[in-house]
């Protein structure tokens, strides 16, 4: 499966970002869910600067939890820290079908290709291809996709990660098989990235 995402190089967090100033996606779509549907989620203080996140669309719970997870796994390796809010995200996770508002050329295309795509800050829009059959099993049926994987992926997009070369890495371009946690070339990326903040381990 392949996931899109603009190369914006080999830059450190500091140079993706201005310190001081929020970040904030510069679109919505729909309207919000009620307050019981809706997760709000934000990465919070990193020193100075903070992310805030959103997820949207009739999203089911167990889409929700596996996005919790991802952000709880990247969380696990970084200083970066998650809460809810309902305050405008900087980065927002939707599911959406075809073009989304974020141009023809990042449309998605129906069920199997591309699965999602996700943007760097400043911009970190996360959008899943809700066409596609998703599942939480790591037990797959012919066709479906492993969310988890897919959503700790997107979101290491979303944080500032590149794609690797190694396959069994879940920031590879192309994923086969499940993966529930980032592979130390992973770790070696998020810490390099923010290597001025991060928690060692």
């Amino acid at each position: 499966m392949h996931m899109i995402l603009t190369n914006y190089g080999n830059k450190k967090w500091k140079d993706l970002c201005s310190f001081g100033r929020d970040l904030y996606a510069f679109w919505r779509i729909g309207k919000l869910l009620s307050p019981d549907l809706t997760t709000m989620i934000a990465l919070t203080r990193m020193l100075v600067h903070s992310l805030s996140v959103a997820i949207k669309r009739s999203i089911m719970v167990t889409e929700v939890a596996e996005a919790r997870k991802a952000l709880r796994t990247w969380s696990r390796y970084s200083n970066l820290r998650f809460k809810y809010t309902r305050k405008r995200p900087d980065i927002r996770i939707l599911f959406a079908r075809y073009e989304h508002g974020d141009g023809d050329y990042n449309a998605f295309d129906g069920q199997g290709r591309t699965i999602g795509h996700a943007f760097r800050p400043k911009n970190g829009g996360t959008h899943f291809d809700d066409d596609e059959l998703w599942s939480v099993s790591t037990n797959l049926s012919t066709g479906e996709i492993h969310l988890p994987t897919a959503a700790l992926h997107e979101i290491g997009h979303a944080i500032g990660l590149e794609h690797v070369s190694d396959y069994s890495s879940v920031m590879s371009a192309y994923f086969t098989t499940p993966k529930a946690r980032p592979s130390a070339l992973d770790i070696a990326q998020l810490r390099d990235l923010y290597s001025e903040y991060y928690r060692k381990s």
